[in-house]
This record gives structure tokens, C-alpha cells and sequence, in this order.
């Protein structure tokens, strides 16, 4: 079953960032999100800062309408964590 949030899992993740800098789990918003998470490296985020993500600027190609493939992975594995 899914739920759709908008923009209240923006604020949510942002808030857990924030948390996690403040145990020192993240240095910085201005790291490379793929430092954090090695499965983005060969990805569109590849590079990509935190800051940008969570600013939803973070210049990654996106289709819209179609998400994919490799897309799709992530999604399922975020999905198979949270459930």
C-alpha cells in the first residue's frame, strides 16, 4: 500500500539531514550524495550535493511520465527497507 506525502517527505528528509549532521553521519550538505550512498555512483546523481537534492535542483535527467529502469531499482529498494 502506498501514501501519497507531496511535499511532507521533502520536510521529513530534510530534517533527518539535518539530524544526521548533527551526529557528524554527514559532514556536510555540500557533499556528493553518491559519498553517502555508493548505489548512486554510475547514476544521473552521481555528484550530485545534498543541498541540491533537497533543493529538488539537483540537474539529474528525469523523463516525465515514464520513471526508469534503474530508477525503479532504487524506488524498490527504498520500498523493501520502509516496508
Amino acid at each position: 500500500m502506498f501514501w501519497v506525502s507531496w511535499s511532507v517527505a521533502k520536510s521529513f528528509i530534510s530534517a533527518l539531514v539535518g539530524i544526521a549532521i548533527e551526529q557528524g553521519a554527514i559532514r556536510s550538505i555540500g557533499d556528493a550524495i553518491s559519498d553517502y550512498w555508493p548505489d548512486m555512483k554510475g547514476s544521473a546523481h552521481e555528484g550530485v550535493e545534498i543541498k541540491h537534492v533537497l533543493q529538488m535542483s539537483s540537474g539529474a535527467r528525469w523523463r516525465n511520465g515514464r520513471v526508469g529502469e534503474k530508477n525503479n531499482h532504487y524506488f524498490n529498494k527504498l520500498r523493501e527497507f520502509y516496508l
